[in-house]
């Protein structure tokens, strides 16, 4: 399964709003990550959702901004957006639990056009 969604990715932080005196973080309360989550409801709308199996995700995630080190690279960790994204995922339907994914790999790229290539690959049972 692939997909694509548009826009500036949030970050891991980007989901939650801390309360005043420290408390417990509020989830899904930021803007950011509520505009994201419906940009990606949006993208899955039509494909079959992941309700049973073991599964891998890959991320690429393209960011519009370089940050200027010994080398430029694009600006933001790799795994920025993946909390966000496994969250949304089962937010809007497309995976009945995010524990199902089994792995992980995410790349960063730099683009004018920033958006995050997802793609969802079944796990062979006799791997796990």
């Amino acid at each position: 399964m692939r997909f694509t969604v548009r826009g500036v990715p949030p970050r891991k932080n980007d989901r939650h709003a801390l309360t005043i005196r420290g408390g417990r973080p509020v989830r899904y309360n930021a803007p950011a990550y509520k505009d994201f989550a419906k940009r990606l409801a949006a993208e899955v709308r039509g494909l079959t959702p992941i309700g049973s199996g073991l599964w891998d995700l890959h991320v690429v995630a393209y960011w519009p901004r370089w940050r200027h080190l010994d080398q430029s690279v694009p600006y933001a960790d790799a795994d920025a957006p993946i909390s966000c994204l496994l969250d949304a995922m089962q937010d809007c339907g497309l995976i009945d639990d995010d524990m199902r994914i089994m792995s992980v790999t995410a790349e960063k790229r730099h683009s004018d056009d920033p958006r995050l290539d997802v793609e969802i690959t079944a796990v062979a049972p006799h791997t796990v």
